[in-house]
């Protein structure tokens, strides 16, 4: 239990420090062009992959590895989604954040799959 709470206060971590890096980008009108956005993005999951993976191989469990993916990729699907907020009421907001949650779920639950599958393979080989 007490693994599950210092992964959950780091997974919040990471999502408070990217949501924040990503908005102040934005607001600051600092964002790079798509195609460095795109290796950004896809060096980031890579990353995750590979630190969930080691996580796992040293005896990490399956949901502690969801959630530690969770806060990232919620945090990139709900900086992705802001923007295409037509206009600033309660149900427009409501919805967006709820389906960037429904996209940082669907897209931690990839990563965690594909990463424990890897994790698991380092800890049966024990690397």
């Amino acid at each position: 239990m007490r693994e599950s709470l210092t992964v959950t206060r780091v997974s919040g971590l990471l999502f408070l420090v990217i949501v924040s890096a990503l908005t102040l980008l934005r607001v600051g009108n600092a964002e790079p062009p798509v195609s460095v956005q795109s290796a950004i993005v896809n060096a980031a999951a890579v990353l995750t992959l590979l630190a969930l993976a080691r996580y796992v191989a040293r005896g990490g469990s399956f949901i502690d590895c969801w959630l530690l993916a969770l806060g990232p990729c919620f945090a990139y699907t709900l900086n992705l989604l802001v923007p295409l907020i037509p206009i600033f009421n309660v149900v427009n907001v409501v919805s967006v954040g709820l389906l960037a949650l429904a996209a940082g779920l669907a897209v931690s639950g990839v990563l965690t799959t594909v990463a424990y599958a890897v994790g698991q393979l380092f800890r049966t080989a024990d690397i």
